[in-house]
């Protein structure tokens, strides 16, 4: 069973010209990770510019073969086992 969720980043809140954007956060045991890209040595965040937009991303790539439970802002998937002994 894998955990995600999808935050929203606001950058400068306290302005009435802010921005807004979204990401993608996986459950790891230490607490929750930002998925991001690494090209080499480098990392890039992957940013989404609507939670539509987040949400397919995290279903086209990150669940398949399995079932996906919506908690809110949290997507719980448990992939289908297959094991027939």
């Amino acid at each position: 069973m894998t955990k995600f969720r999808i935050v929203e980043i606001i950058e400068n809140s306290g302005n009435e010209d802010r921005k807004g954007y979204w990401i993608v956060e996986q459950k790891k045991w230490f607490g929750w990770r930002e998925i991001g890209c690494n090209e080499g040595p480098k990392y890039r965040g992957i940013v989404h510019n609507s939670y539509e937009d987040a949400e397919l991303y995290l279903l086209k790539t990150y669940t398949g073969h399995g079932e996906c439970r919506v908690y809110g802002n949290v997507y719980v998937y448990k992939p289908y086992n297959y094991y027939m002994g």
